[in-house]
């Protein structure tokens, strides 16, 4: 019975180990929460002069070593799309209009409250940040489509990143 015993412990402590020789790190693309897989971002809405709507998260991580948050980049705003498959939304802006960005801080609900943001614009093959005061920002004068997301940074309770891309249709007045 000793021999019985021994032989199973033996073979559970081998099989314990190869089994954590061939685990393999899922890669970044497949992270998107560690907490709770149902814990999704806030809502982040953009307000123009003529329209209110709604940015989706595109990607977002939850992790308690933020470091692995910050390897998730976020993609261009022209390659985002939701998930019935149409493009997010293209809200109009005039050039030089002021445009402000809303993050739902209420406290009635359990998603994780963001308390770092930085909004980002995809500039030909660079990003720049832009700058943000009291939640608004202005329209550079440039015509056409212009590529924006927007960043929270979680690093309280909950640790992680939300990115909410969006297009805004720049025209003259």
């Amino acid at each position: 019975m000793k021999r019985v015993l021994l032989g199973l412990a033996l073979l559970f402590v081998i099989s314990g180990c190869a089994n954590e020789e061939g685990k393999k790190e899922r890669p970044l693309e497949e992270i998107s929460a560690f907490y709770e897989m149902s814990v999704e971002p806030r809502d982040v809405y953009i307000q123009t002069q003529d329209t209110l709507f709604q940015a989706y998260h595109d990607r977002y991580c939850w992790n308690e070593d933020l470091e692995v948050c910050h390897k998730i980049e976020p993609r261009h705003p022209k390659d985002s799309t939701i998930e019935n498959g149409q493009y997010i939304y293209m809200g109009q802006v005039k050039l030089g209009e002021s445009v402000k960005i809303s993050y739902d801080s209420s406290n009635y609900n359990n998603k994780p409250k963001a308390d770092r943001f930085e909004l980002l614009y995809y500039q030909e093959d660079e990003i720049v940040p832009v700058e943000v005061e009291n939640g608004t920002f202005v329209v550079p004068d440039i015509k056409g489509p212009q590529y924006y997301v927007y960043k929270a940074t979680t690093d309280n309770d909950y640790k992680g990143i939300a990115y909410y891309p969006f297009i805004l249709n720049a025209q003259e007045d």
